[in-house]
């Protein structure tokens, strides 16, 4: 997968990919459940695949320490999105996922924020979506007591806890926190 970097590489507005949220009208053949976490400076992030309200798939997966929260909601976005091409029934494409961050999907939605992350989720669906997947993203409330959200959670904060560096899968650090650091240090203001 080739990651965009460059405003070039930005799609024209008339290709963006519109994230459209979920709907009660349709029946979902797979719900995915997503979820970041950052605990004492470590980051992980989880996810858990359901079809037909059946357990599939949990994985989970370590970023480096520098990540935020944000990036480990996304990249667990991203790396879920990855996974469906994988599923072993994938003759009905159509996809729920559900994160407990509005501001991730707010993100997604907003068609003038441009970051690493949010440009690669939507290229992701886009590309999914020419493939004849239809994939809906919805808001569920953290910690309270939905199974998938429930496993997700477990995930991400196993991965955070994890000591083995060596399959960090998201090393970035946000430009958020370089800002900061710059104005603590005085060279900016």
């Amino acid at each position: 997968m080739r990651f965009a970097s460059a405003v070039t590489d930005w799609p024209h507005p008339t290709r963006r990919v519109f994230i459209t949220e979920t709907s009660d009208l349709i029946s979902y053949a797979t719900q995915i459940y997503s979820d970041g976490s950052k605990i004492g400076g470590k980051v992980g992030a989880g996810v858990a695949v359901y079809t037909d309200k059946m357990l599939l798939r949990k994985c989970k997966y370590k970023l480096q320490d520098c990540c935020s929260n944000n990036q480990a909601e996304q990249i667990v976005i991203l790396k879920s999105l990855e996974l469906l091409p994988t599923l072993e029934d994938h003759n009905t494409r159509t996809v729920e996922i559900f994160a407990d961050s509005k501001v991730t999907l707010a993100s997604l939605k907003n068609s003038s924020i441009h970051s690493f992350l949010t440009e690669e989720i939507c290229n992701m669906v886009g590309h999914l979506t020419m493939l004849n997947w239809t994939i809906h993203f919805g808001w569920v409330k953290a910690h309270t007591g939905i199974e998938g959200n429930e496993v997700a959670d477990k995930l991400a904060k196993e991965a955070a806890q994890d000591a083995d560096d060596q399959n960090i899968v998201y090393a970035r650090i946000p430009t958020t926190s370089v800002s900061t650091e710059l104005q603590k240090e005085g060279i900016v203001e």
